[in-house]
């Protein structure tokens, strides 16, 4: 572990983005198709080769692989801790996808309540 009694390190938590290859190689490994692990070594190696630069660039401090190996956080329990499997026919990178916009939904909820209150109910 760095310490320093001068500044705070800077870093990151989490994932960074992957490249495109390096998903459609995961995609089609957690789907069950068959990939070339040789190819996907090279795809993981680049990726961590590139994030690592990356973050060198910005002037991080404390440097990770930006997790492009793991295809995501309930993927990897799956694959390291016995108990868990996957539901059929879920798409196994599905947490990746773009979160709802909750403000959009508030929004709504407040109009339809305004229209309500505006008839005489509450």
């Amino acid at each position: 572990m760095q310490r320093s009694t001068d500044r705070m390190y800077t870093t990151h938590i989490g994932s960074l983005a992957r490249s495109s290859a390096l998903l459609d190689l995961m995609r089609a490994a957690a789907a069950g198709q068959p990939v070339d692990e040789t190819e996907r070594a090279e795809a993981e190696r680049q990726a961590v080769a590139d994030v690592v630069a990356r973050q060198r660039s910005a002037g991080l401090d404390v440097i990770s692989d930006g997790e492009q190996t793991k295809t995501g956080f309930f993927a990897y329990i799956g694959e390291r801790l016995n108990g868990f499997s996957p539901r059929p026919g879920r798409d196994p990178l599905a947490d990746r996808r773009p979160a709802p916009d909750r403000r959009v939904q508030l929004r709504r909820r407040l109009a339809d309540r305004t229209r309500w209150s505006g008839r005489g109910c509450t």
